[in-house]
């Protein structure tokens, strides 16, 4: 993996990744902030150009100075090849094992992966789920009278099972 540096290829991951979303979107937020000023000092890395495969953000290598800050020490990855993540997940020059830190991503293949390497290196996960959940409202609400719409009905939102995990 290396780093991109130029703004125009930036400008091309960062369309590319827009079509991706919401499976890129941790990814593509963080080129967001990079191509406006970088106020997070971030660096992106790819396993090829233009045709990646696997894109990882992080903090730049002089900010990832504290070993025990999760939170300056954040990766976000998007993949488009979930079978070869784990050797790109283990290559010690991509992801510093020696320090705590978090990944982040939206694509499920990410969270066994992770584990898988981490047992492998004897590192202990903290895994946390979360669910990304999207919707588009419509400007203008389309009612008659005093009819009153409930956001649920309109969105067509699913009710989560309380006994699912």
């Amino acid at each position: 993996m290396f780093v991109l540096h130029k703004p125009q290829k930036l400008q091309i991951l960062y369309e590319s990744l827009e079509k991706k979303i919401p499976e890129s979107l941790k990814v593509y937020g963080v080129i967001f902030n990079i191509k406006n000023k970088n106020p997070f000092n971030m660096e992106v890395l790819v396993d090829a150009w233009p045709d990646y495969r696997t894109v990882i953000t992080r903090p730049q290598k002089e900010e990832m100075k504290d070993d025990l800050d999760h939170y300056t020490n954040t990766y976000h990855i998007f993949t488009k090849a979930p079978d070869k993540i784990e050797e790109v997940l283990a290559c010690p020059q991509v992801i510093n094992w020696e320090q705590v830190f978090q990944i982040q991503g939206c694509q499920e293949s990410l969270g066994e992966a992770i584990k898988k390497v981490a047992a492998s290196k004897s590192v202990q996960v903290d895994y946390t789920r979360t669910k990304l959940f999207m919707i588009k409202i419509p400007m203008k609400l389309n009612t008659s009278g005093n009819a009153k719409m409930d956001l649920k009905e309109l969105v067509n939102m699913p009710t989560e099972d309380k006994n699912q995990k």
